[in-house]
């Protein structure tokens, strides 16, 4: 197993080539890029009416608020039911999405998985093996590096498109009460970005990759503890 001081440090272009290249195949395959690009459509679209419920249920909110204090019964009532009508439609906009990014996922990790492991021309999983021998189970950890990739870019975009919707939507809200308000937050969330991904996310990657080689050597050695058990007990091992 590699120890931590052998994991070296990885350039944010670096990482970025890699999931370019990993990641655009299943968008430009033939086979594959009109269930890809359809997906996707699908995912961004379910993203943006889970955002457009979440925002009029706070527009709501305000109203609701200010029939109370205005004591109009009428409004009251008529927000209600509109509030009512949006808790209902909520539940079901997140389930569709979270129905909608995991086919995606599995879709993407099914041709990724394929294309590695059986299409390949140059079989890496096998040349690894002989350039490496201190690799166990190339094909195994190729597959869990595949997982592993697939369900963090579907979260990252999913993430990334939430996020930036749901920033929109407040600042404009925000711009309309205060432009210094407004561009003090976004100073703020700035700063607060650039540190968290400066003092944070580096260590937390490499962390990430040493914790998924110690589960790949740890996986490894109880197969072959399972094939030598007898002998093992035998030995007094």
């Amino acid at each position: 197993a590699n120890k931590p001081e052998a994991l070296k440090s990885v350039s944010w272009l670096t990482t970025l080539r890699a999931i370019w290249k990993l990641g655009v195949p299943f968008f430009s395959d033939p086979q594959a890029r009109f269930k890809a690009w359809g997906l996707l459509v699908v995912n961004v679209s379910l993203i943006l009416i889970e955002v457009a419920l979440i925002f009029l249920v706070s527009v709501d909110q305000k109203y609701f608020t200010n029939a109370l204090a205005q004591r109009n019964e009428e409004k009251f009532w008529g927000t209600v039911c509109h509030l009512l009508l949006l808790i209902m439609l909520l539940p079901a906009a997140a389930f569709l999405k979270q129905l909608a990014s995991g086919t995606f996922a599995l879709e993407w990790r099914r041709h990724l998985t394929h294309k590695l492991l059986y299409i390949n021309d140059d079989q890496s999983y096998y040349r690894l093996k002989m350039d490496d021998p201190s690799i166990d189970n190339p094909d195994q950890r190729i597959a869990d590096d595949v997982y592993h990739f697939t369900a963090t870019a579907v979260f990252l975009i999913k993430s990334f498109i939430h996020d930036v919707c749901t920033v929109a939507a407040s600042s404009w809200a925000i711009f309309r009460m205060s432009n210094q308000l407004g561009l003090f937050l976004v100073g703020v969330s700035l700063l607060h970005t650039m540190v968290t991904l400066k003092g944070f996310a580096a260590p937390l990657m490499r962390l990430h990759r040493l914790a998924l080689g110690l589960e790949a050597d740890l996986r490894f050695i109880l197969i072959r503890l399972r094939e030598h058990a007898e002998s093992i007990a035998f030995f007094r091992g």
